[in-house]
């Protein structure tokens, strides 16, 4: 069971007034060991930026929600 908050701050001199200038992410999961070297990960994932070059990911990303899945293996 793992869990993760991580907040991002842009602190710029030449930011517009009123703009958005963090970026929040949480992350919440658990892993299931499926045999002694595999371990299977389901995360869920939320986040939400702001309106500046640093906070924001691509010029058209909106904030999102999602689910991610995952396979590790230990050699």
């Amino acid at each position: 069971l793992a869990g993760r908050y991580t907040l991002v701050s842009d602190q710029s001199d030449n930011l517009p007034d009123g703009a958005s200038t963090s970026l929040s992410r949480i992350q919440g999961g658990f892993g299931y060991e499926v045999f002694d070297k595999a371990l299977f990960k389901i995360e869920a994932v939320q986040q939400s930026h702001g309106d500046t070059a640093i906070t924001r990911p691509a010029p058209a990303a909106d904030s999102f929600f999602g689910l991610l899945t995952e396979l590790s293996f230990n050699f």
